[in-house]
């Protein structure tokens, strides 16, 4: 039986090659990802298109004492960085995965 690489698998679950997850995760990266903002963007993946209110109600973080605040800064960023975009929908501002980071939107859900 042979060993599959991590690489292999990953192209054979989900569909991504590596080279393809290359690129977000150096988004990320750079933008100072603590285990927290993971949650957030596994959070994001999971229901966009969602505001971040509504983003940190779903995932059981609190909204009070800044925390809505650093999400939208850390939000800004990435978006600055072509990873996620954001759009109004009723007056309400929401955030997506923009095409760029569809392969981790992808990646995250498997």
């Amino acid at each position: 039986m042979s060993v599959l690489a991590y690489s292999e698998l990953l192209k054979r679950i989900t569909g991504i090659d590596d080279h393809q997850l290359e690129e977000p995760f150096k988004i990320l990266s750079q933008n100072n990802t603590t285990q927290s903002r993971c949650k957030i963007i596994k959070g994001l993946a999971l229901y966009e298109p969602i505001s971040i209110g509504n983003l940190l109600r779903k995932s059981e973080l609190p909204r009070g004492g800044g925390s809505y605040l650093t999400v939208r800064k850390y939000f800004l960023s990435l978006e600055k960085a072509g990873l996620l975009e954001k759009y109004l929908l009723h007056n309400r501002a929401v955030w997506r995965f923009s095409k760029n980071g569809e392969h981790l939107r992808k990646y995250l859900l498997t």
